[in-house]
């Protein structure tokens, strides 16, 4: 992914085209807000929906995808805006996946809150038992379990 972003980068260089590039990590450990949301981006974008997990969902990769953002000042042709959920109302495996409950069983629509879906602090507290290279990483159960994109 860092690779594609710095090709794009030298290309919008080249043409002196005006750009921005989010942090892909928030960087308040109290509320945990980012300062883009690439979730929000994804979904308005027509790209996935949020999971019972609290991540995004695709079609053909289910869970399994890494979001990152350039912000350019120019139209674009994209997918329509998904403003509910594709999981199955009955399907929990990733509900059930969790060790640690932070999943609350609850399907996702445009004006869900963060906090209906996952007791996010929580999850994230436990992600700091999963660093590798000095980094919080999530446990990915809930993404393993997924059956979308397998």
């Amino acid at each position: 992914m860092e690779e594609i972003i710095l090709e794009l980068q030298n290309l919008l260089e080249k043409y002196e085209i005006k750009y921005d590039i989010p942090p892909v990590a928030q960087s308040n450990e109290e509320d945990l807000k980012a300062p883009f949301s690439f979730k929000f981006a994804a979904v308005n974008a027509g790209i996935g929906w949020i999971g019972k997990n609290d991540v995004v969902i695709t079609l053909k990769y289910g869970p399994r995808v890494r979001l990152s953002a350039v912000l350019i000042d120019e139209q674009f042709v994209y997918g329509n805006k998904i403003l509910n959920s594709n999981c199955p109302p009955n399907c929990k495996k990733c509900v059930d996946a969790c060790p640690h409950k932070a999943l609350h069983n609850v399907q996702w629509n445009i004006g869900s809150l963060r906090s209906d879906i996952i007791d996010y602090k929580l999850c994230n507290e436990k992600r700091s038992l999963y660093r590798i290279h000095g980094r919080k990483n999530a446990c990915g159960l809930c993404m393993a379990a997924c059956p979308f994109g397998t």
